[in-house]
Formats: C-alpha cells, sequence, structure tokens
C-alpha cells in the first residue's frame, strides 16, 4: 500500500512540476517560435529589398549625366519646376516671336489615388497660368515644341482673342493667347 502512495505521489509532482513549469515555457517557445519566423520572413524580404536596390542603383550609375539630367526634367523631384517650366516657357515664346505675360501659379493639387485608404498619389500637380500675344504661326509652332519638350505638361484650357488696332498699325496678325498648363512632380516618398 505504501508503494501505492508514493506511486501516486510521484506522478501526482510530475504532473504539478509539467503544469507549473513546463506548460508556461512550452507556450513562451511557441511564442518565440513564431516571431523567430516572422523575424525571418523579414529578414528574408530585407535581403531582397537590399538586392533590388543594388539592381536600380547599378541601373541608375549606368544613365549618362546628360540621361539623368533629362529625366529630371521629365518628372522633377521637387515642386520648384514651376521656375523652370517658367523659363522653358519663355525660351520657347521667345523664339516663335510671342511675348509672355501674366504668369501666374495655381497652387499645387493634393491628389488622391484612393479615396477609401487616403493614400496619396505620388505624383504631384501644379497648374501655370500664362498669357502670350503674337502672331497665330508662332503660337501654333509653341504649342508643337511645347508639346515635344521633355517636360511633362498638359495643356488646361486656351482661350484666345485679337488685339485691338492701334492707330495707324495693322494687327491684322495679332492675338492674346491665355493658356492653363498642369505640370507634375515626382513627390518624395520617404
Amino acid at each position: 500500500m505504501f508503494k501505492n502512495i508514493i506511486t501516486i505521489l510521484i506522478i501526482a509532482g510530475c504532473i504539478l512540476v509539467i503544469v507549473v513549469f513546463v506548460a508556461p515555457r512550452y507556450k513562451n517557445i511557441m511564442v518565440l517560435r513564431t516571431q523567430s519566423s516572422e523575424l525571418q520572413n523579414a529578414l528574408s524580404t530585407a535581403t531582397q529589398l537590399r538586392a533590388m536596390r543594388e539592381q536600380l542603383k547599378k541601373q541608375v550609375d549606368s544613365f549618362s549625366v546628360v540621361q539623368l539630367e533629362q529625366l529630371e526634367t521629365l518628372l522633377p523631384a521637387h515642386v520648384d519646376n514651376v521656375k523652370f517650366s517658367t523659363i522653358d516657357i519663355k525660351r520657347l515664346a521667345d523664339q516663335n516671336g510671342l511675348i509672355l505675360k501674366d504668369v501666374n501659379t495655381i497652387e499645387p493639387e493634393t491628389v488622391v489615388n484612393n479615396q477609401d485608404t487616403g493614400t496619396e498619389d505620388p505624383l504631384g500637380r501644379i497648374n501655370v497660368e500664362f498669357s502670350l500675344a503674337g502672331p497665330y504661326a508662332g503660337f501654333v509652332n509653341f504649342l508643337s515644341q511645347l508639346e515635344r519638350s521633355l517636360r511633362i505638361v498638359d495643356v488646361e484650357s486656351i482661350a484666345f482673342s485679337q488685339q485691338p488696332a492701334r492707330l495707324g498699325e495693322v494687327t491684322q496678325d495679332r492675338y492674346n493667347f491665355d493658356i492653363i498648363v498642369s505640370t507634375y512632380w515626382l513627390r518624395a516618398t520617404d
């Protein structure tokens, strides 16, 4: 009978040790295994991203300085492109015998890509409003050159009127052109 009591006490002691000491540590080990697998996945993803970044860096490094400048002109990385757009517009106007006047910017829009998540579009947009004065043929050439320029520009609206005739002057081919264009830049992604 004494042997049976000792056996029951040993079994009860083992169950108590398992319940008190082993079970909580086992649960802790399972949590640590889950965290370990999550960290391994994150490390694997980070390694893939590092390799992709290095590959993209090599591609960028393979571009010539001229090509990089053209990319910056095409899609600048800053909102200060209004100044450059105005310089481009002025240069094109001068080449086509047009007079640039009344350059205004319309505040940049916050373009929301997805209304549900509220995420912003990586492209910023700003409108530039300006007036040109000169001959119609020069204006057509101006638009043609603007279309072929490297900078991405959308013509939003064009309105034109004939300039009033001055006394003793023939103004048969003199027009005022009011134009609104949109230009874009790449928002910084942090």
